[in-house]
C-alpha cells in the first residue's frame, strides 16, 4: 500500500511538471484562449474604476516603485486583464483545491464521523467582480496595472475610494498586471 505521503509528493511533481506550479518564478504569462483571440473578448467596463497613481501613491506606498510613472489604459488593456486576470484565479483555485484535500483528508482521519468543510475559500467567476486599476509605466518602461477585485459594490464607493480590506476572503483580490509582457504577478487573495 503506498503512503499519503508517496501520493502527495507524486502530485505535487506532477503539477509542477504540468506546469501548474512554478517553485522558480512569481510571475506567470498567459495566452488567450485558443480559439477565442484576446481582442474579441467581451469586457463590460461599468465595473471598472481607474486611478492615478500619484493620487494614491502614499497611501499604497508599498504596491508601486517611486520611479512608477501614471500611464492610462488602452482599450484592449481591458480584454487582458480580463484574460490574465481568470488565468491567475484558475491556478490559485487549483493551489488552494490541493490544499483543501490534504486538509479534509488529514481531518477525516482523526475525526471520522464528522463532516469536514474545506477551509480555504476560491475565488468564483471573476469576470463578475468590480475591478480598481491603478495603470503605471515601470523604471523598465513596461505597461503594469494593479488590479483590487471586489465582490459586491458598495453603493458607487468602490469608484472613488481604494480601501484598505483586512479578511475580505474571497471578496478581495489583488494582482499586478504586465500588460507588455502578458504576464501576472503578486496575487493574493485578502
Amino acid at each position: 500500500m503506498v503512503s499519503n505521503t508517496v501520493k502527495y509528493i507524486f502530485l505535487l511533481s506532477f503539477l509542477y511538471l504540468s506546469g501548474f506550479i512554478k517553485a522558480d518564478s512569481k510571475r506567470f504569462s498567459a495566452a488567450p484562449k485558443a480559439n477565442r483571440p484576446i481582442d474579441t473578448l467581451k469586457v463590460d467596463t461599468s465595473k471598472y474604476a481607474i486611478f492615478n497613481i500619484d493620487e494614491i501613491r502614499g497611501d499604497f506606498f508599498q504596491l508601486f516603485k517611486k520611479d512608477d510613472v501614471a500611464t492610462k489604459l488602452l482599450n484592449e488593456d481591458f480584454a487582458k486583464i480580463e484574460a490574465l486576470t481568470s488565468t491567475a484565479v484558475v491556478r490559485f483555485n487549483k493551489t488552494e483545491e490541493i490544499q483543501n484535500q490534504r486538509y479534509i483528508e488529514k481531518e477525516k482521519r482523526k475525526y471520522p464521523n464528522v463532516k469536514i468543510v474545506a477551509p480555504n475559500p476560491v475565488v468564483e467567476n471573476p469576470a463578475n467582480y468590480f475591478k480598481q486599476l491603478v495603470p503605471v509605466i515601470n523604471s523598465n518602461k513596461e505597461r503594469e496595472v494593479w488590479v483590487r477585485c471586489i465582490c459586491q459594490k458598495n453603493k458607487n464607493e468602490w469608484k472613488n475610494d481604494i480601501s484598505l480590506v483586512a479578511d475580505g476572503g474571497s471578496c478581495y483580490f489583488n494582482l499586478k498586471i504586465n500588460l507588455t509582457k502578458n504576464t501576472y504577478s503578486d496575487f493574493a487573495l485578502n
